[in-house]
């Protein structure tokens, strides 16, 4: 004869509580993987280049020296347990970097896509569901 017993210790509320505990974690860690991703797409303009920003279709590319970092700086991320906003801060970018994303015209200028975000969730993309095993 075999016998089994099983015992429930966990509350529905216990379960809600881990479950929002881990889908923050794994938000957090993927925002912060595309973050990191996005910063290290942004280079440096070539010598040479002068003011030439990046090709069209390529990430953005910033000014050498002292204003360099600006954009790198300004990717920012904030995980909440309903999922994870991620970007450029408007307050120290303008507007200008959603023109660059997504190609738009601003002040009578067009500006060519250079998506920057997009590509850096591309490329991680394959490594969120893995994230995601063992959350709970």
């Amino acid at each position: 004869m075999f016998g089994l017993e099983i015992r429930v210790t966990a509350t529905p509320e216990q379960l809600r509580i881990a479950a929002e505990q881990g889908a923050y974690r794994s938000f957090a860690h993927a925002a912060a993987s595309i973050g990191k991703e996005a910063r290290t797409s942004i280079r440096g303009r070539l010598k040479g280049e002068g003011n030439k920003p990046g090709p069209p279709g390529g990430p953005i590319r910033t000014k050498t020296g002292k204003g360099g970092w600006r954009a790198k700086r300004s990717i920012r991320f904030d995980a909440h347990k309903a999922g994870a906003v991620i970007g450029f801060i408007a307050s120290r970018m303008g507007q200008s970097m959603e023109a660059h994303e997504h190609g738009a015209t601003r002040g009578g200028v067009r500006f060519p896509s250079r998506p920057t975000m997009y590509p850096a969730l591309e490329r991680n993309l394959a490594r969120f569901h893995k994230e995601w095993e063992g959350a709970i």
